[in-house]
């Protein structure tokens, strides 16, 4: 699992500074990243809108309790928001005890190589080949077209070489590229 990690903003810096000095401020912060953490959670709890809506909120509770206390660094007021989340997620799925593969997170369908096996497939066929692709694989393709990053960012982020991800990315595609006639696969 991989947490984006953004640089502050001097918007940023100065929309938490305000918000720590001016609590009823928060609700700027709130609007601002309400969309991202709702969407970053909602995909990981099986696209449940309840437990997305519950998770959400905890988020934001959490932060606002401990604002006063928050130091601004150079990472995004976002990233802390992010691993809020996900420490909320990661100990629902704790206290389940079980994980499968049906109740693991699906990755968002938007992105190049899936637009193009949509053609020939169905959501859910794309949805079963990519569940059958290690976590890793997974998290690179949606780095490299949902995200958009480049080779070089997902390896720095990765700590990997540039040829390891590329690698990664050819072993995640293979089974992809099977189910596709040659004229339409993706290069």
């Amino acid at each position: 699992f991989v947490i984006q990690r953004y640089r502050m903003s001097s918007d940023d810096r100065e929309l938490i500074a305000r918000a720590q000095h001016e609590p009823g401020f928060f609700g700027v912060v709130y609007q601002k990243y309400l969309k991202r953490i709702y969407t970053y959670v909602w995909y990981r709890v099986g696209r449940s809108k309840e437990l997305a809506e519950d998770f959400v909120q905890e988020t934001f509770l959490r932060a606002y309790k401990h604002l006063p206390s928050f130091r601004l660094s150079s990472l995004s007021y976002l990233s802390y928001l992010t691993r809020i989340a996900h420490n909320i997620v990661v100990s629902y799925y704790r206290k389940k005890k079980t994980i499968s593969l049906e109740s693991t997170p699906d990755i968002p369908v938007d992105t190049e190589i899936p637009a193009r096996l949509e053609i020939r497939l169905n959501a859910k066929t794309v949805q079963e080949k990519l569940r059958q692709l290690k976590r890793v694989e997974r998290d690179v393709l949606a780095m490299r077209y949902t995200k958009g990053f480049s080779i070089r960012d997902i390896a720095g982020r990765l700590n990997k070489s540039e040829n390891a991800v590329k690698l990664i990315l050819s072993r995640a595609r293979t089974p992809l590229r099977s189910k596709i006639p040659p004229e339409d696969a993706p290069a």
